[in-house]
């Protein structure tokens, strides 16, 4: 039995049926990635993407945030909706995000072009601070701030500690030259408030006893607004401002004597001193509550506390110093002394720290 055969023409049109059923199945594609291009380290950002699948496939996304971390598939979206995605950066830096899009058949994109943000620290604001002397006669300092928004705790550092609180005060007892107060969060620190506790220094200061009969030769010390440590000649303008005498008639060979002593008009003070036990003028970091008196004999190398009042008690509106005697020489008769002087400039506070 023989077959019949089929046109050569017939074949050729079945053939190119077939191969035109055929379909080239196309993958979703990233439409569209934004959101901010800056931000703050522990902020949560907010970008928009959006995908699109050519059959209408709902889709998911992956991204790459640059950092350590990514964000897996998510759940399935319409296509073409735009989808929001959240990613909190934990360190500063430049980032590059990418977005890929996948739809339900497992088809998936190519990393689509970059994002890119930059991360930055939030500086919370600065604390408005203010402080004062306190008790035990200003063995220490109090510290308070209005509340900052925004700022989970506080951190008070000295020279040598640092305290963290959530409070808005602080006591600190031991001598420091400075302390500052920030506000913070878990990620930064905001600009710091500053409390300068330093010494005013001066150094030389020349005194010359009162038995000179060079009445222009100062032999009175006294302290300017700023804390500078001067000195005066004994002429009436300016008895009223001198702190201490140095005597040489008195009191031998010559010592530091209360202003107020002496009866002069207007000069009413009870300044007093002591002597501090050392020879180091850097270990006197917080001068004594007691052992003072407004006549204190002096002597070459060693270190006086200085506290000056015009009362019998310790207040803040009181003032502490330190001097070293670097020498004492007799010129012609008169002892001439030479100081180094460090004043607290803070009301009551009888922190000496200079080292």
């Amino acid at each position: 039995m023989s077959i019949p055969r089929v046109p050569t023409a017939v074949v050729v049109v079945v053939l190119s049926l077939v191969s035109g059923c055929k379909k080239t199945i196309e993958p979703p594609t990233i439409s569209s990635l934004t959101g901010p291009d800056s931000g703050f380290v522990g902020e949560a950002l907010t970008f928009q993407v959006t995908g699109t699948d050519p059959g209408g496939a709902d889709v998911s996304y992956e991204l790459q945030w640059g950092d350590t971390s990514s964000l897996a598939w998510t759940g399935n979206y319409p296509s073409g909706q735009q989808t929001t995605v959240r990613h909190t950066y934990l360190d500063t830096g430049a980032y590059q995000i990418r977005a890929k899009v996948r739809n339900t058949a497992g088809d998936e994109s190519d990393w689509s072009s970059p994002h890119s943000v930059a991360i930055s620290r939030k500086l919370l604001p600065m604390p408005v601070v203010v402080y004062t002397a306190i008790p035990p006669n200003g063995a220490g300092v109090r510290v308070t701030w209005a509340a900052v928004t925004g700022a989970e705790y506080y951190r008070i550092a000295t020279d040598d500690t640092a305290i963290n609180t959530t409070a808005t005060y602080c006591d600190l007892m031991t001598p420091t030259q400075l302390i500052t107060v920030r506000a913070c969060d878990s990620f930064s620190q905001g600009e710091a408030a500053t409390i300068d506790c330093s010494v005013t220094e001066t150094s030389p200061l020349v005194l010359y006893g009162i038995s000179d009969p060079n009445v222009d030769h100062p032999a009175g010390l006294a302290f300017t607004s700023n804390g500078s440590a001067t000195a005066l000649s004994l002429s009436d303008a300016n008895k009223p401002t001198i702190d201490y005498v140095c005597d040489d008639e008195n009191i031998s060979p010559v010592g530091l004597v209360n202003a107020g002593d002496y009866g002069w008009s207007g000069n009413t003070k009870l300044n007093t001193s002591m002597d501090a036990g050392t020879t180091d003028y850097d270990a006197l970091d917080q001068a004594a509550t007691s052992g003072y008196s407004t006549q204190t004999t002096i002597a070459y190398d060693r270190v006086y506390a200085l506290w000056m009042s015009n009362s019998a008690y310790w207040t803040v509106y009181d003032h502490f110093a330190k001097a070293k005697i670097m020498s004492i020489e007799d010129v012609g008769g008169v002892k001439k002394v030479t100081l180094r002087i460090g004043y607290q400039k803070i009301g009551g506070l009888r922190w000496l720290k200079t080292q």
